[in-house]
Formats: C-alpha cells, structure tokens, sequence
C-alpha cells in the first residue's frame, strides 16, 4: 500500500512528459531535429509554466469522474465448510429443492473444488414460441429463453436479480430493433453457407415435431417488426415456468431465498405458469 501511495505521489504536472505524434507536422517545420537512424524528424520543448500552473489547481470537472463503484464485484470468498457441519448428508447428485406451479429449482453442493464458485442456470420455458415463424425468428429458441451465470457466487444472485429486471422491463428503440434484425439476417445467411449448419438443418426438419429450416427464416425476418416483436414479449412474459439448477458453493437455505426470489417476480408480473408444461408433467 506504501509503494501505491508513492507512485501517486510522485504523478505530479511538473514531473510528466508528453509525447505527441502525428503525421500533420510533416510540413509545418515544427520538428527541426531529426533521428539518428529512422531519420525521424522530432523536436522537443519545455512546457510553459502558466500551463502547468494550471493543471496544478485545475477547476472541477463533473464530466471527469470516477465511476460508481461495481456492486456485482463479489466481496466474500468464504467457502462454506459448514455446510457437513449442519446438515448430516450431503446428496451425491442434484436434489429437487423446489417444485411447485411456477418453477422448479434443483441444487447440488460442490463436493469436490471446494472453491467459492457458483454455477447458475435457469430455464424460463414458454409454449408462445413456435406458434409462428415471425415468433421464432425474435426468439431463437424452440422453449423460452435460458439465463447461464457461473463466477464467485457472493453477488450472483444480485447480478440475476438485475437480469430478471431488464427482462421484465425490456425496452427497444426503433434503430436498435432494426440494427438487431439486421444482425441476425446475417448471421442466418453466414450459416447457410456452412455444409455443418446444412446438415443439421436436414437433421432437425426429421426429429423435431416444429421446426423452421435457415431458408424460411432468412426469408421471414423482413416482415418482422416492432411492434410484433413487442407484442411476441408481453405474451412471452405472461406465459411461463422456469426450471433452473444451482450447484457450488451455496447452501439450501441460499436456494429457497433465491427461488422465492424468482416466484416473487413472476407473480408481481403476472406471469401465469405454462399450462402446457404442467399436462407435459
């Protein structure tokens, strides 16, 4: 921390060093000197002392600021060992820790890293999806959507709360609706150039009871819009079950808080469960 404090001591104006290039100065005869072996030409001056005067007690700048600091920035990288110590088994394979008409939430306890880490994974099936081609095409998936976060997992469920957020709210303007749309045109082009997306094409029109080849897709994307896509969101949204499975260094009672968490926002949004989910069950 010393070292740190010295450095910073010593980036003072008078001390610094500027160098300025640039291909303008060619024909200004500002740079008489020239590089011994490159021939550059360079020159070198002094700064005045009205100007470093200046940066020594510069006026307040509130566009020159320090973000605010990164709340997702885990703090804790405690592993939690005491997990043998309360509980007298630990399952070998995922257990089923909630189940009910709007989720399922499956947990395993790392047993073998032994490291402050978390995986996350949640599912948000919808049967909206395939109903039409326009539909698959602003969704990309044959079920619903699907949210995948692994790291330290001391603010992972602050960083999922924040995701749930931003999908819930989701908002488009028209230029980034049709920058996306444009995007996704390609990449669908880019694949059917591939012998490997072809074949998977012909393989996926055979096994899957709905499924729209790249040719149809690339040819619908034109009609979709806005305001489709819009309408596609809010019927997605109303519309859901979520299954989702929590390994590493969590505990049970972390998994209940967080799948509360989750049921919290689908009811507050007035998300229905997915009918066709619990027949399938």
């Amino acid at each position: 921390m010393q070292l740190i404090r010295d450095c910073i001591e010593q980036l003072q104006p008078d001390r610094c060093n500027f160098i300025l290039c640039s291909q303008n100065f060619k024909n200004q005869d500002i740079c008489q000197n020239e590089e011994y072996w490159y021939k550059t030409k360079y020159c070198s001056t002094d700064i005045e002392p009205q100007l470093i005067q200046s940066w020594t007690n510069p006026p307040d700048y509130s566009e020159l600021s320090l973000p605010p600091p990164n709340r997702f920035i885990g703090k804790s990288c405690i592993y939690k060992k005491y997990l043998y110590l309360v509980y007298d088994f630990v399952h070998p394979y995922p257990e089923l820790r909630i189940e009910d008409k709007f989720c399922k939430l499956w947990y395993k306890k790392d047993t073998k890293f032994n490291v402050p880490k978390g995986s996350v994974y949640v599912h948000f099936t919808t049967p909206v999806v395939n109903r039409t081609l326009q539909r698959y095409n602003i969704e990309g998936l044959d079920t619903g959507l699907v949210v995948t976060l692994k790291g330290f997992n001391h603010k992972i469920q602050d960083l999922f709360q924040l995701i749930l957020d931003e999908i819930f709210t989701f908002t488009c303007s028209d230029g980034l609706f049709d920058m996306m749309k444009e995007q996704l045109k390609k990449t669908y082009q880019n694949e059917l150039l591939q012998p490997y997306e072809l074949a998977s094409m012909l393989k996926f029109s055979v096994i899957k009871p709905v499924y729209w080849p790249l040719s149809e897709r690339v040819n619908a994307i034109d009609d979709v819009t806005k305001d489709m896509m819009e309408d596609f969101i809010k019927e997605l949204l109303s519309h859901l079950f979520v299954e989702g499975f929590l390994s590493g260094n969590f505990t049970p009672e972390n998994v209940t808080a967080f799948g509360n968490s989750l049921k919290t926002k689908l009811v507050n949004n007035k998300a229905l469960p997915n009918i066709d989910h619990l027949k399938q069950a």
